[in-house]
């Protein structure tokens, strides 16, 4: 495997990853105070923080970051089909603070949502947007100040605009929608005693892991539907993961930055970093 390959590889699955990278890459470039830095701390998992911003050893605000078109503030929501009533589920991670509201909407209208759950399909909320800015905003706020969002991964300039703004205000940059959607369980890692159903597992701290960077094996592993391959590591090894059996219908909400966006010129974080850093 020549070496180019690999790069390509990260690349084409990755962008995301690159994008958080290279964001933070130029916040830091940008934005020059004694004292400060940009440190990415992210990653798949939607409830860390994905830029967070330092003066010395003081964490002062976080950033959050949203490559093209992106999803936002997912929760659960319970189907009673016996009280025909939707509720909040207590699994949710996230707060509740602007998803009750979505909640009491879909009881309201219990004929329309009360088919996904039955038929496994997918339908938009017909809530007014305000109430679906209203939850995003609320569940951002709960790790970040900020936003910035893109649909280029990196160069930006211009002609390649990244932009910032305050998390209270992103509906002044994105357009939102919502869906109430029957989801798939998350995956685990493939338990031991399903290893031999695999080809070419290769065990890494105790998980099974094939050499697979450039992504040529099918992500579905043939005879065992509920085993797939997840993407390319910074190694090129991509681990076997098993989908749990259950579904929960959940509210998801999309962002998607509006047309003719101009480039940021950081001076909202830059003002931010300095009045805070000045005491």
């Amino acid at each position: 495997m020549l070496k180019s390959d690999n790069i390509e590889a990260k690349y084409i699955m990755q962008k995301w990853k690159i994008f958080e990278q290279e964001a933070c890459n130029y916040l830091n470039k940008k934005i020059r105070h004694e004292g400060v830095r940009f440190s990415l701390t992210g990653g798949s998992d939607s409830y860390s923080r994905d830029i967070e911003v330092f003066w010395k050893d003081k964490r002062l605000c976080s950033v959050e970051c949203k490559y093209k078109k992106s999803q936002a503030s997912q929760f659960v929501v319970i189907h009673d089909p016996q009280k025909k009533k939707f509720k909040w589920s207590s699994e949710n991670k996230s707060t509740k603070e602007g998803a009750l509201n979505v909640v009491k909407h879909m009881n309201k209208k219990y004929s329309y949502y009360s088919q996904v759950p039955k038929c496994k399909t997918n339908v938009e909320l017909c809530i007014k947007t305000s109430f679906m800015y209203a939850r995003v905003i609320k569940q951002i706020n709960k790790k970040a100040c900020f936003i910035v969002a893109s649909n280029y991964e990196n160069r930006f300039s211009p002609e390649r605009p990244l932009i910032l703004e305050a998390t209270r205000n992103i509906k002044n940059i994105f357009n939102i929608k919502g869906k109430y959607r029957a989801k798939q369980s998350g995956s685990r890692s493939l338990p031991k005693k399903d290893f031999d159903k695999v080809l070419h597992c290769e065990v890494k701290d105790g998980r099974c892991h094939v050499y697979d960077p450039v992504g040529n094996l099918p992500s579905k592993n043939p005879g065992a539907e509920s085993i797939y391959l997840g993407k390319p590591d910074n190694d090129g090894y991509r681990e076997y993961r098993k989908l749990s059996n259950t579904r929960n219908p959940s509210v998801i909400f999309t962002l998607e930055l509006k047309k003719n966006q101009r480039h940021t010129s950081l001076e909202l974080l830059r003002k931010y970093v300095i009045s805070n850093t000045s005491k």
